[in-house]
């Protein structure tokens, strides 16, 4: 596929593109910062022209050729070099917002979209209900059965709680046996009904053990709607759930708790 400009490659039509080739300097004033999605760049300046090699860089190329180098020993070399770098570094990426043992997403990634996600609440005023959850007494598990029946139960919960989510809804592991539940564009009362879903389902959750018998589990579940005046970061709104969650393990586990100011 040829283009003109960087401009072309946002036409989704163009999103199967694996790598571009960018003279420098450009014919026109577009930029790569104007590409909507990830794609590895690779420039082509002329040689010994130092500022041509920073202007690769400014545009987010991996790599460079020298119009001397486009040569077929050498351009197909160059294409590997930054498909290759691409590659690592999406995975690289992935990684640091991944979880390994779950799957799911990490604190970090979530905390991040949460604040996003707060900032659109408060622009146009839609709901946004966090959940924060723990397992009811995981210390057991891992005390009486080891911790590689923990690991699996983290697994079975992490697997029960993505299924019953909506597409727009995320949910992450924060460590531990602790996770956290964003709900956004649904109101408090439909938030709520989709936590207790959650919630018998794990009730109902059987955790095969080596021996035979399986183990059940628990879990205790602390929610807070967003409000402008209480919530002004994400890390706040998260905050008012966690207290929600420690009401709900005094009361007695397996339970909804909603924070109360």
């Amino acid at each position: 596929t040829h283009v003109t400009d960087l401009d072309s490659l946002n036409d989704p039509s163009l999103r199967g593109v694996d790598v571009v080739l960018l003279s420098i300097p450009l014919p026109s004033p577009t930029t790569s910062r104007q590409v909507r999605f990830d794609v590895p760049i690779l420039t082509i300046v002329e040689a010994a022209d130092e500022d041509a090699e920073l202007g690769s860089l400014e545009e987010g190329a991996l790599d460079w050729v020298t119009h001397d180098e486009l040569r077929p020993e050498i351009l197909p070399r160059a294409i590997r070099y930054v498909l290759d770098r691409h590659r690592l570094e999406t995975e690289l990426q992935r990684m640091a917002h991944i979880d390994p043992l779950t799957g799911l997403h990490n604190r970090r990634f979530l905390m991040k979209q949460l604040d996003a996600a707060l900032g659109a609440a408060r622009r146009h005023g839609h709901p946004l209900t966090l959940c924060v959850c723990d397992i009811d007494r995981f210390k057991a598990v891992n005390d009486e059965h080891g911790h590689l029946a923990g690991d699996d139960v983290l697994r079975a919960f992490a697997t029960l709680t993505s299924e019953q989510l909506r597409r727009e809804d995320q949910v992450a592991r924060f460590g531990g046996d602790e996770f956290c539940l964003m709900l956004p564009h649904g109101s408090l009362d439909e938030a709520t009904r989709a936590v207790e879903r959650i919630r018998l389902a794990v009730e109902q959750l059987r955790v095969p053990l080596p021996d035979g018998t399986d183990l059940c589990v628990t879990a205790t579940f602390g929610i807070a709607e967003f409000d402008p005046g209480r919530h002004p970061t994400g890390q706040s709104l998260f905050e008012a759930a966690d207290r929600a969650l420690y009401v709900g393990k005094q009361r007695g586990r397996n339970c909804l708790s909603l924070v109360q100011y």
